[in-house]
């Protein structure tokens, strides 16, 4: 099935789209017009600002002591001044440097009492500046401040629950006491003990409080008749602007989303120029015995290209997104080969969608962040296990 709603007939989607659009056509036109986001087309542009040297200035977590390598990371964030956050499952706690790489503390260690984490991939820094730790594996979530101090747990239930899907980590602070996260997946049963989540069909992106009690939710989800893979296709990234824009970048379309955080309302959808075409996305259940015959295994066999890992503002305004360069096969061979080196390739555009420029990496990226004061950093969570801070140098 293909999409006309933005791209005309070029870019292949689920199934499911063309109904929707359907459903929207039976509107008023004002009611549509004023619901269309701005569309920009870059498949077939230039870089309008051509390609900007990125200077690397620090790397933490691939050499020093073992208390402070990067062995499980999965995300970095920052306090109001500059330290470095990084979760690490296989520490299970928060390393934290400065802005210069040093190390600073390790927050957190393994275990199940007070002040102990077991799998930290979720923790953000709240508006109070309190370093909040949902832990999935013992279903709590933890409060300590920014220095360590451990402050209190409570079990996870109703609000607290974050469903980790795709590129979630951790919840994205926004206005005061407000957060962004993707909505949870549309689940075909709701299991035991797990409330909030029998909301019928979820919207892309929740706005919540400082309980994760849901204050709105907005943006329209990609569709299939196969709700397994509809959650699978909703796998997106996301990021947040103080000029109170919200872009959400899906894994495996080529297209960002821009949404004002307010009033949920889209802005702004833009594609760019593919090195490689994506297979259209599919999934199968399989079922596999145990050699006893005494257990069956179930998993999903997914067919899809990835596209989109990750995706930042800077602080002009700028949108910057991680893309992949190779479909996943090729991707996966020459990873296990150890050859990283234009994989990925780092895509700026300007606030509008313009496409400005494209910059090949040499090393590989799965988190982009900035600092408030224009800091670029870039994390690894996979083969190189680090991140690395950079000064951009633009022509």
């Amino acid at each position: 099935m293909r999409l006309s709603r933005w791209w005309g007939s070029s870019t292949i989607v689920p199934a499911g789209m063309t109904v929707i659009m359907l459903i929207l056509s039976t509107g008023s036109t004002a009611a549509l017009a004023a619901q269309q986001p701005d569309v920009v087309h870059n498949r077939f542009r230039a870089p309008a600002r051509g390609t900007p040297e990125l200077v690397k200035e620090v790397e933490i977590g691939l050499e020093g002591p073992e208390e402070q390598a990067f062995f499980r990371p999965t995300n970095l964030f920052f306090d109001t001044d500059g330290n470095v956050y990084v979760p690490d499952g296989s520490h299970h706690s928060i390393l934290v440097f400065d802005r210069d790489g040093n190390f600073l503390r390790r927050i957190g260690r393994e275990g199940s009492g007070p002040g102990e984490i077991m799998a930290p991939a979720m923790a953000f820094m709240s508006w109070e500046g309190e370093l909040v730790v949902p832990d999935m594996q013992s279903q709590r979530t933890t409060w300590f401040t920014k220095e360590g101090e451990f402050l209190r747990s409570e079990g996870m239930g109703g609000g607290n629950m974050i469903i980790i899907i795709g590129g979630a980590v951790g919840r994205i602070p926004t206005v005061p006491g407000e957060y962004i996260q993707p909505a949870p997946p549309v689940l075909p049963f709701v299991p035991e003990g797990i409330e909030g989540m029998d909301r019928g069909e979820s919207m892309l992106i929740d706005i919540v409080d400082e309980d994760g009690a849901v204050l709105r939710s907005f943006g329209e989800r990609w569709t299939s008749e196969d709700q397994h893979l509809a959650n699978i296709l909703n796998q997106i990234s996301l990021a947040w602007s103080p000029e109170g824009r919200i872009a959400v970048a899906p894994r495996f379309f080529d297209e960002i989303h821009v949404y004002d955080a307010a009033s949920g309302e889209p802005e702004l959808v833009f594609n760019r120029g593919l090195a490689f075409n994506p297979v259209e996305p599919s999934a199968d259940l399989q079922q596999e015995r145990s050699p006893d015959g005494g257990e069956v295994r179930v998993s999903l066999a997914v067919s899809a290209d990835p596209i989109s890992i990750d995706v930042a503002f800077d602080p002009a305004g700028r949108i910057w997104v991680l893309t992949y360069l190779v479909d996943q096969a090729e991707r996966e061979e020459r990873e296990e080969e150890g050859e990283f080196e234009e994989l990925i390739r780092l895509e700026v555009f300007s606030a509008s969608g313009e496409l400005l420029a494209a910059i090949p990496l040499a090393e590989p990226a799965t988190r982009i962040r900035f600092t408030p004061s224009g800091d670029l950093w870039l994390l690894d969570t996979d083969y190189v296990t680090s991140a690395r801070r950079y000064s951009v140098i633009w022509p």
